[in-house]
Formats: C-alpha cells, structure tokens, sequence
C-alpha cells in the first residue's frame, strides 16, 4: 500500500489519484474520465450538505415558530 503525499489516505497500489483529496498520484496522470469523476463526486458531496443545512434550518425554524 500507498499513501497520499498530500493528506496522508492510504491508497491502492493502482490509484492514479486519491479518492479522498483528488491530488494526483507521483508518476500517473489522471485521465479525464477520472477528473469528471471527482467533480461528480465533490458537487454531489455538495448538495448532500446543502439538503442537510436545509433541513436544519426548516427544524429550527419550526421549532421556533412552535415555541414562539
């Protein structure tokens, strides 16, 4: 096994990038279906908080409004 020389993830002998920071492994360049992948990933990742922030804040909000 390998790791990461920018966060430290442990990565598979046959990474060409990290799965956790999307830094390129020394020696291998990613191709570009690799690259659109991360980014799928990274905006997904996104619009999970989003949705969550939003939920929260429609929690508080009712609370709020309950209690008030």
């Amino acid at each position: 096994m390998k790791y990461c020389e920018k966060c430290g993830n442990q990565l598979l002998d046959e990474a060409i990038m990290c799965p956790k920071c999307g830094c390129a492994v020394a020696g291998k360049q990613p191709t570009k279906a690799q690259n659109e992948y991360a980014k799928n990933q990274a905006k997904g990742a996104a619009m999970i908080i989003a949705a969550i922030a939003i939920v929260v804040f429609v929690i508080v909000a009712a609370v709020i409004q309950y209690n008030g």
